[in-house]
């Protein structure tokens, strides 16, 4: 990548900040009103470039999980070169879907509340057993005594 200097009328010469960036060799005119082919960038030793008004770009890579919070370039003279780097914070989590939430938190209720109405049934039949024998028990008296009582047809 490459990049456009600004002039520094002060310092006479080439510098910060940049004016724009290019990822391919484009036809650039100087300061001057000269106008280069894209080839010289690739021709042309980067000192040269410079003295027209163009550097390469060399930019820090930002990890997946951050963002950048502002940048800084630096102008490396000896090198040629414009470097910039950028001030990462971690990625800030999307907002959630409050659909999937939802879903999310039915399906878990579903579980609770079936492993109670389990727990529940278990403890239920334990505590309720006794009862429903003894009422079985004395339904199947009554029977064998309507079972007497009643005369055959």
């Amino acid at each position: 990548m490459w990049c456009e200097l600004t002039w520094q009328e002060a310092e006479q010469a080439f510098g910060l900040p940049v004016k724009r960036i290019f990822k391919r060799p484009l036809p650039v005119v100087d300061r001057n009103g000269i106008q280069h082919p894209s080839d010289v960038f690739r021709r042309w030793p980067d000192n040269r470039l410079t003295a027209i008004g163009f550097a390469r770009f060399e930019e820090t890579r930002i990890p997946r999980n951050q963002v950048s919070n502002g940048l800084t370039d630096i102008f490396d003279g000896d090198r040629h070169r414009v470097v910039r780097s950028h001030d990462l914070v971690p990625k800030p989590v999307p907002p959630a879907d409050p659909v999937t939430e939802a879903r999310k938190e039915l399906a878990e209720l579903d579980r609770f509340l079936r492993r109670d109405v389990e727990e529940l049934a278990d403890a239920a039949s334990l505590t309720l057993s006794p009862f429903l024998e003894t009422k079985r028990a004395r339904k199947a008296e009554l029977r064998q005594i309507l079972a007497e009582q009643t005369p055959p047809d």
